[in-house]
């Protein structure tokens, strides 16, 4: 990790958070009320953007990096849901906000090691052989350390952040302020619908003891997949504040972008894709945080996960009806067949009418046209820039349809949720320009599901 200087401590009461999210919508609105002034005075509109978004981003980076928490959760998200900001732009937050998926300006030691001695109630020498105090990585919710085991072996250890949950109640409290300054940066950006989505998460992420069931229950899933790498936990070395386990080796994605080969591009993308799809559609399971910082890529091709503390879970009936529309969508039904496995599915509202109805279906077929289109089928910014303009539409209108007949809330299980993973992976793929025969490597995966069950179902009568 790059030598930053380290913070003593995260801001942790409702002034002193909403204080620093006032500093910084009154830094961003100076910059729009510049851009504008440079504009009227014959700057030139180009340039008063670019400019305007340079000093924003910058403004972000070090607000965010320093608070933690809900802010920082919205900044990493900035750099893979970047079809949001114009297009001559979006390098400048790529650049400059990437840091916040792992390498913020980290916690001092001293308050990070006090987390740990206080959990086990033991010096960390009498815990690890070797503990390097330089942070690997800082977060969102907390960092994480390399150390090596008394018998030698090499770990990582994520320490959250003392007093982050408290933290993260007071970001809810002022989500007003939040949606403020994101809405003043990213004017397409649907920022009520996503803060919504993420601040639901945010506080079960600082359970660590759901994220370590949830972490061996994905490695229950992945741990003999050739192509996965789901790290071992170290169970007596891990607490309520404390994870430990085996230290994984590879690349961030920022540097697969800049230094790999397309074809070995291509092979991580669908590694990616299984993983999503398999998880979703086998186990009911989905990784709700997608951000690039919580994968490494390893030389050999293959793709190592962390960071299990924010799952969605789907029960078997959701799956099984999730699974109907896919294969409706992939075997070309329309109309009333797969407007009822949607309604089914996806639990919308009795009041919907047809012009909503035809928005949807738009949107679904969108989705799958990674595998409904002529194979091979490449991701890239053209696709997920008309899935945030499908995105934007759709809440066009149903804030037009609201002044007619009231405010509709889905009835379905964590549809919202869904779409947003999906939209974050592909990003991802487009981000890679990953190619490949989607509609194949699904039916590969139903496959799996399908031998899977039946091996369970006849352990189960033995």
């Amino acid at each position: 990790m790059s030598q930053e200087p380290e913070e003593k401590k995260i801001p942790q009461g409702r002034i002193a958070r909403i204080t620093r999210l006032a500093t910084l919508n009154v830094g961003l609105a100076t910059e729009l009320f510049s851009a504008a002034g440079r504009v009227v005075t014959g700057k030139g509109r180009e340039e008063a953007a670019r400019r305007f978004h340079e000093q924003s981003a910058q403004k972000l980076l070090k607000a965010l990096g320093q608070m933690k928490g809900l802010p920082m959760k919205l900044g990493q998200m900035i750099t893979y849901l970047d079809d949001y900001i114009p297009e001559n732009h979006r390098h400048i937050y790529r650049d400059a906000l990437t840091t916040l998926q792992t390498k913020a300006r980290p916690i001092r030691w001293k308050q990070m090691s006090a987390v740990i001695k206080a959990d086990f109630g033991k010096e960390i020498s009498e815990l690890y052989g070797d503990f390097n105090q330089e942070a690997l990585a800082a977060a969102s919710i907390g960092q994480v350390y390399s150390a090596t085991l008394h018998n030698g072996q090499a770990v990582a250890v994520k320490v959250q952040y003392p007093g982050i949950a408290e933290a993260i109640k007071n970001d809810l409290k002022n989500i007003q302020t939040i949606k403020t300054a994101i809405a003043m940066v990213l004017s397409k950006f649907d920022v009520e619908h996503t803060i919504k989505e993420i601040s639901d998460r945010m506080l079960e992420e600082c359970d660590y003891g759901y994220e370590l069931c949830s972490h061996e229950e994905f490695y229950s899933v992945w741990g003999k997949d050739p192509d996965v790498v789901i790290p071992r936990i170290h169970g007596d070395l891990s607490s309520e504040h404390v994870i430990t386990m085996d230290f994984i080796e590879g690349k961030s994605f920022a540097e697969v972008l800049k230094g790999d080969d397309q074809e070995l591009k291509n092979k991580y993308g669908v590694i990616l894709f299984r993983y999503v799809f398999k998880s979703l559609y086998g186990h009911g399971l989905v990784n709700g945080d997608p951000h690039p910082g919580n994968f490494l890529f390893l030389d050999d091709g293959r793709v190592a996960f962390f960071d299990f503390g924010c799952v969605q879970r789907y029960d078997e009936e959701t799956i099984r009806k999730f699974r109907l529309v896919k294969d409706l969508v992939v075997e070309g039904k329309r109309g009333e067949d797969l407007k009822d496995a949607m309604n089914q599915a996806y639990g919308f509202p009795d009041n919907l009418d047809d012009e909503e109805f035809a928005f949807l279906e738009e949107f679904l077929l969108h989705c799958f046209q990674p595998l409904i289109a002529e194979q091979p089928f490449q991701l890239n910014r053209k696709y997920t820039e008309k899935l945030s303009d499908l995105g934007l539409k759709g809440t066009f209108l149903g804030t037009r349809k609201a002044f007619r007949k009231g405010v509709t809330e889905l009835k379905g299980q964590g549809l919202a949720f869904l779409s947003r993973i999906h939209s974050g992976l592909m990003n991802m793929l487009a981000n890679l320009n990953a190619s490949a025969d989607w509609k194949n490597i699904m039916e590969e995966i139903d496959r799996e599901i399908e031998t899977e069950k039946a091996s369970d179902d006849s352990d189960s009568d033995s």
